[in-house]
């Protein structure tokens, strides 16, 4: 989330690319010999993005870029050994449908708060190891 990483190599030359959401890539040598400690500073980068109208009766558009990172998922997956990362997800849904028994027992302010909607909020720290562990550790959720 910092920005922070540690990197163990033997010695040696290597061609490294560092690159963010955000941010312009940084392609760079670095020489390894022993421990060393680099700081490398990435120069934000402004992405322009077609216009995009929105349409109740169409669909949304991220979906289609959603279904793409999702194919694209195991072809990344396989280019990394390990990482670790911290996580934050702000969703907000709402019900279209309250359940029948929901009708019988709750009040009619809370069918209300029901149908308005929620939004919730969770962190969390995630660690991959190739081929396929994964851990994950709820930090804080939010309602």
């Amino acid at each position: 989330m910092d920005g922070e990483y540690k990197i163990n190599l033997p010695c040696g030359a290597y061609q490294i690319k560092i690159q963010s959401l955000g941010f312009q890539t940084l392609e760079t040598t670095i020489k390894v010999s022993g421990q060393i400690q680099k700081d490398i500073v990435l120069q934000k980068k402004a992405f322009a993005i077609k216009e995009v109208i929105v349409n109740a009766s169409e669909e949304d558009p991220a979906y289609n870029i959603m279904r793409k990172a999702i194919v694209m998922a195991k072809y990344y997956k396989k280019q990394l050994r390990e990482y670790k990362c911290n996580i934050y997800v702000r969703s907000f849904y709402t019900v279209d449908e309250v359940p029948a028994l929901a009708k019988i027992f709750a009040k009619e302010k809370e069918l209300k708060e029901m149908k308005a909607g929620d939004l919730s909020e969770t962190y969390l720290k995630y660690h991959y190891e190739y081929p396929n562990k994964v851990n994950e550790k709820i930090i804080s959720v939010k309602f």
